[in-house]
């Protein structure tokens, strides 16, 4: 729960690592000072959301319990953007996302992009 969570100041272009020292006010550290609240970083945890293949999702899955899988040119997930195989059309106006996908049948569920022109098309 956020509530839990204790935001530690930090760098942007930096994570938190094992072994890692920082000053951390201590809950009952009210007027000590900074080497009392000094300490290390021994443990750390990630947690990601996920998209399945059928589109349902689902969050706070532990990172260790995943894998990391590069799907190759022909494999296809829910948010990605396809274009029609059409050698007539130059600029490949007609384009789809990817809704669900079975990946024993090799088939995706998409919905057609509106082409510049058409009714609703943003600018």
């Amino acid at each position: 729960a956020p509530e839990a969570l204790t935001l530690l100041n930090h760098f942007g272009h930096t994570w938190w690592r094992l072994g890692d020292r920082t000053v951390h006010q201590r809950e009952d550290g009210a007027g000590k000072d900074d080497i009392y609240n000094c300490c290390e970083i021994i443990g750390t945890r990630t947690t990601v959301d996920v998209r399945y293949l059928d589109g349902s999702v689902a969050k706070g899955l532990a990172a260790v319990e995943t894998i990391m899988f590069n799907p190759g040119p022909h494999e296809f997930y829910p948010g990605d953007l396809i274009c029609d195989k059409d050698p007539s059309d130059g600029d490949r106006s007609s384009v789809s996302v990817v809704i669900s996908a079975d990946e024993r049948t090799r088939m995706v569920t998409v919905q057609r992009l509106p082409t510049r022109g058409e009714e609703g098309a943003g600018a």
